[in-house]
């Protein structure tokens, strides 16, 4: 059998890859109305104002279908030293981790079935190497609870969910970003 080389693959001219998400229809509209505030004065037929008119406009948006994970360069650089079993406790939180969420239960009797490992001590070796890198950390209750370090992934908007927890628990320095953030103050 002929050995391979960069040389046997084809050349292309466009990128071959966003045909194929053409045709999965993995770009979706959405379609929707957005109301404009107008400068426009509403008046009477005695010309009382009577206030100011809201556009509705129209709006359609396109958005991936897919559920994807942010991964930040920092988790870029951390998964090139994980060994085989850390990558795959990693695998397995980035499957099932819920948007939006900083928590996951690991349940090494499921991640030992999805694997096909005949023993859990492999299991306890990719949680405990991830606590020793830092990417996950031990919640305080009676399950097998994990945080996730957004530092390194996440699933979601986690702007949001920082300026939460500051609000809740930040310090008085942490706090004053709060008061330049136009969504969080939005009720």
């Amino acid at each position: 059998m002929d050995e391979l080389s960069i040389s046997n693959f084809k050349i292309y001219k466009m990128n071959p890859f966003i045909e194929k998400i053409c045709d999965q229809d993995l770009i979706q509209r959405k379609d929707g109305t957005k109301l404009t505030p107008t400068s426009v004065r509403v008046s009477d037929t005695n010309g009382k104002f009577i206030g100011s008119a809201l556009v509705r406009e129209k709006t359609s948006k396109y958005y991936d279908t897919r559920d994807f994970v942010r991964l930040t360069n920092e988790g870029i650089i951390l998964m090139s030293g994980l060994q085989l079993v850390e990558h795959k406790v990693l695998s397995y939180i980035l499957l099932f981790l819920k948007h939006n969420d900083l928590e996951i239960e690991l349940s090494v009797d499921k991640i030992k079935l999805y694997y096909n490992y005949t023993s859990r001590n492999p299991i306890y070796k990719g949680i405990i190497g991830l606590l020793s890198y830092g990417v996950i950390s031990r919640k305080e209750c009676k399950k097998p609870i994990y945080f996730i370090n957004p530092l390194y992934f996440y699933k979601g908007t986690i702007v949001k969910d920082v300026f939460n927890h500051i609000n809740e628990n930040g310090t008085a320095k942490q706090q004053e970003l709060l008061e330049n953030v136009d969504f969080y103050n939005q009720k």
